[in-house]
């Protein structure tokens, strides 16, 4: 006892140790299994390691492999610029308050030549534009490219010769543009960087015309036949309401002579009708209307024709068969614009 009591650090000192040697080794034992799995997958890493180090070595074949996906991805490259090349559109000289009035003036007479039917006093999504006092100079270019967009869009409908436009609609052209309904409020104009002084550019648009299919299938046609790269992302079609404004449709009664509302020609139809030839009422001989009544006399009964003689002939049921009843529609179409702009890259200073 008296040696512990002289050496009590050392005594506590080595009980300290062999309390922390006996935590360590439980917790080596504890983990023991854990330590050995991740041995296990250590180990298939290396091996999957070194198999990958074994197929990569700068070969012959390698060296031609590299080339031709270099080749590939330039051609592609190259191509994909030429369709989607598009021309840096500037303000002219012409002011655009000045330009925007003249160019809506073709687009309405266009549309009278190609008989397409517009809404009254149509601005062609400009309209806006056109009450505003005064444009702001960092607007005159995207304005002037989306006029551009506007008459390209225009000149596919009125070849196509829809029977009319109801609507057109695009995204702002600049922050400060005045909100309407011609305006796409949901959707934006994206860029992107493909490289150093390539950008890509997506316009959005929402066509909204009537027509047959026969008229969507020609819009379609003159979309991909056109100078810009447009994407077609939806089509609506749906029946066109009858009657509605703007539809381009005559009323369907009125194409068929046969459904015409009585009055249109007197007697029983609803008006007084004259003598007919020799003194005789229409119908008196084969008319198909009913003599005048005398005001206050009995009806008189005409007489019965015999067969052949001015009597109506059974007509023969037809054994026509109708393959196609085409009817109009109200196609929406929502498109983008894509193009790809590059830009003058400065040289490198010597």
């Amino acid at each position: 006892m008296v040696w512990i009591k002289r050496n009590l650090v050392m005594v506590i000192g080595v009980a300290v140790s062999l309390l922390l040697l006996g935590g360590a080794g439980y917790y080596l034992y504890c983990n023991y299994d854990e330590d050995f799995t991740r041995d296990e997958e250590l180990d298939k890493l290396k091996v999957k390691l070194e198999a990958l180090r074994a197929n990569t070595f700068p070969s012959e074949a390698n060296i031609g492999a590299v080339r031709t996906n270099v080749t590939q991805v330039v051609k592609f490259t190259t191509e994909a610029e030429r369709m989607l090349a598009h021309d840096h559109v500037k303000a002219g000289t012409v002011p655009f308050s000045v330009l925007l009035p003249r160019e809506i003036d073709v687009l309405r007479r266009d549309a009278t030549n190609a008989s397409v039917e517009l809404p009254q006093k149509y601005e062609f999504t400009f309209g806006e534009v056109k009450a505003m006092s005064r444009i702001p100079g960092y607007a005159l270019e995207p304005l002037a490219s989306r006029l551009v967009e506007i008459k390209t869009l225009c000149g596919v409908l009125f070849k196509a010769r829809v029977r009319a436009i109801e609507s057109l609609q695009r995204v702002a052209a600049f922050a400060d543009e005045p909100k309407g309904p011609d305006l796409l409020l949901d959707r934006a104009e994206q860029t992107n960087s493909l490289a150093t002084g390539v950008n890509v550019t997506v316009t959005p648009y929402r066509v909204v015309f009537r027509g047959f299919s026969g008229d969507l299938a020609g819009v379609l046609n003159n979309l991909s036949a056109t100078k810009d790269f447009f994407v077609v992302r939806q089509v609506d079609v749906e029946p066109a309401t009858p009657g509605q404004s703007g539809a381009g449709m005559m009323d369907p009664n009125m194409m068929n002579p046969g459904m015409m509302s009585p009055g249109a020609f007197g007697g029983a139809f609803g008006g007084p009708a004259g003598p007919g030839p020799g003194g005789m009422t229409p119908g008196a001989a084969g008319f198909g209307v009913q003599p005048q009544v005398p005001p206050g006399g009995p009806r008189p009964v005409a007489p019965k024709a015999p067969v052949g003689v001015g009597a109506a002939q059974p007509v023969a049921k037809s054994s026509l068969t109708k393959i196609l009843d085409e009817q109009p529609l109200r196609i929406s179409i929502v498109l983008d614009v894509i193009k790809v702009t590059r830009k003058p890259v400065p040289a490198p200073p010597r």
